[in-house]
């Protein structure tokens, strides 16, 4: 009897672990692969809402990793231009391989003036070449539309509308 009972939790423990490795083996894959694949230089657009200026935006990722959890960080640096006016930014990019949801936050700009209180979050594609988010400012709520094209390849009209842009917030299920 207790050989049989033995035999039952071993076979129960065989289908447990049957179930969870290949899951885990698949979350270890999705995010090596966004770090061999993900492009290095994304251009684009950025516009707060309710604001005609659109500003132009360039981003180079410097390093890709794999946290804990096996999301996927990246770092680099950003420049926007606006109306003429160019300010530089630290970048850290947060990325999870399985649901592509995304996330950027900025540091340390050349302008005084710029905004550092909030975070973009959205999607990124499934071949990692386009990312639409929506930047959502902590104190103030004000909100914006950011839309990046690996530089290899950008469409001809780059700008993410309203509507993109508040369904990339909201609808992360891209892979």
């Amino acid at each position: 009897m207790a050989r049989t009972i033995r035999a039952v939790f071993a076979a129960a423990a065989l289908q447990t672990l049957l179930l969870i490795v290949p899951a885990a083996y698949a979350l270890a894959d999705a995010a090596d692969w966004v770090v061999a694949n993900l492009p290095r230089d994304y251009s684009g657009t950025f516009q707060w809402d309710n604001d005609p200026t659109v500003q132009e935006v360039t981003v180079r990722i410097d390093a890709v990793s794999i946290g804990s959890e096996r999301q996927v960080t990246a770092t680099g640096s950003s420049v926007y231009t606006t109306l003429g006016q160019k300010t530089a930014i630290n970048v850290t990019w947060l990325i999870d391989p399985v649901s592509g949801r995304f996330e950027m936050w900025e540091k340390d700009p050349t302008s005084a003036d710029f905004v550092t209180d909030g975070s973009h979050v959205g999607a990124i594609s499934t071949d990692l070449r386009s990312i639409n988010a929506m930047w959502t400012t902590r104190s103030s709520g004000q909100l914006g539309q950011l839309c990046l094209y690996s530089t290899t390849n950008k469409p001809r009209d780059h700008l993410c509308s309203a509507k993109s842009a508040k369904r990339a917030k909201t609808d992360i299920s891209v892979f």
